[in-house]
């Protein structure tokens, strides 16, 4: 666990002018628990967001762990308490394993998803020219028809050929 001070100079501590209508003090945090609301700043218009802490709430939460703060006494700034869990040999296993599963499915996706042929419609000559050369870098080889039609004919050409 790890506490870090936030002095009067801060973020945390408030100078300025009251917007939002919340009590603040110069040494400290008025409402410590609405300073990760998103969009909640201190700062003056222009100055911040007020995501800073809102992020940081978040990403916490999402490692399941929480953040904390209040106001320490005597005028002496504000208290941040950070505590996330300690991964265990099982979590970090099922996400080794998870992570396994992820590569395998796109190598698969890779390798069904790349060469081959590929009927491109279009009627713009511009967007063809562009597509095909993005297509061919990727593998494949490129049909192109400028309409349905003639694209439903190409596509029977290439039924009876084999």
């Amino acid at each position: 666990m790890r506490a870090a001070r936030a002095d009067k100079d801060s973020h945390a501590a408030a100078s300025g002018n009251d917007r939002s209508g919340d009590q603040r003090q110069r040494d400290g945090i008025g409402d410590p628990q609405r300073i990760f609301d998103p969009f909640y700043t201190t700062k003056q218009v222009g100055k911040g967001t007020g995501l800073g802490l809102s992020i940081c709430y978040g990403i916490v939460r999402a490692h399941g762990g929480e953040i904390q703060c209040w106001n320490n006494e005597a005028g002496a700034g504000s208290t941040f308490v950070v505590r996330i869990p300690v991964a265990t040999e099982a979590a970090l296993a099922a996400a080794a394993t998870k992570e396994a599963a992820a590569m395998k499915v796109q190598e698969t996706q890779q390798a069904l998803w790349t060469g081959g042929p590929i009927l491109l419609i279009e009627d713009e000559p511009s967007v063809i020219a562009f597509l095909r050369a993005a297509l061919e870098r990727k593998g494949y080889a490129v049909v192109n028809a400028s309409s349905g039609a003639e694209g439903l004919q190409r596509l029977s050409n290439v039924g009876t050929r084999g």
